[in-house]
């Protein structure tokens, strides 16, 4: 019996081999959690405000490294908020040089503008400036957490009395939810960290540290499909 023999075109098992590899892509899991409406602020980590870490908590520099570098390769969007004001004075709200006189931190220029070596930004990663306490008093800030869709806000830094405090309070203010990164945050001296945290806990904004943030993610998802159900015209998500 002569053998029989198909031969099928190029073209069809070129496309027969994709659809086949797009299948396996589909039904691969992906390696990383699903980050999408969240950011990670990572609040005036500056010279002026961190000079070497005396009398702070310890161990921020290093879990503010190890969050940093958990963010990136789970693809945690990283934000950077920073403190800048002109040297001229040009930009100083009137507050400020009452409290501040001639000696406001972080003056353009200067070494105490930049940012901690631990807390650099990586490349791609926004840089925006504030004026103010609040982070959330940079309209560049609130334009870009809009347009990426986050509802949940991860709040790092310095120090957690002042600027911490005012941004999740700010936060709120604009209709994000905040979480606190306690031990990638702290002030000077350490009791004051801690008076802000057990006093404003549960109240401006929910506490975790920074090895809890991938377990909670499923109830935070829960959260947002809450949100898109109950929300009307006065609880519309930014």
């Amino acid at each position: 019996m002569p053998r029989i023999t198909s031969k099928l075109p190029a073209s069809l098992i070129a496309l027969a081999l994709a659809l086949s590899w797009m299948t396996l892509v589909r039904a691969t899991p992906s390696d990383k959690p699903n980050w999408d409406g969240f950011a990670l602020l990572v609040i005036d980590v500056q010279n002026d405000f961190w000079g070497g870490g005396q009398g702070h908590v310890p161990g921020f520099a290093e879990n503010t490294a190890k969050m940093l570098q958990q963010a990136r390769k789970e693809g945690l969007e990283v934000i950077h908020v920073r403190t800048r004001f002109a040297a001229d004075k040009s930009d100083w709200p009137n507050a400020f040089r009452v409290t501040f006189g001639n000696h406001i931190p972080c003056l353009a220029g200067t070494h105490g503008v930049e940012p901690a070596e631990f807390a650099r930004e990586a490349s791609g990663e926004r840089v925006f400036y504030k004026k103010h306490f609040d982070a959330f008093t940079s309209n560049e800030l609130l334009a870009h957490l809009r347009a990426r869709g986050v509802k949940r806000v991860f709040l790092t830094g310095l120090t957690t009395d002042v600027c911490i405090l005012s941004s999740a309070l700010g936060a709120g203010s604009h209709g994000y939810v905040a979480t606190v990164v306690n031990d990638c945050c702290s002030a000077a001296p350490m009791n004051v960290h801690s008076f802000i945290i057990h006093r404003y806990e549960g109240l401006m904004f929910d506490v975790k540290n920074h090895d809890q943030l991938l377990s909670q993610l499923p109830a935070w998802r829960t959260e947002f499909n809450q949100f898109a159900a109950q929300s009307g015209p006065a609880g519309k998500l930014p």
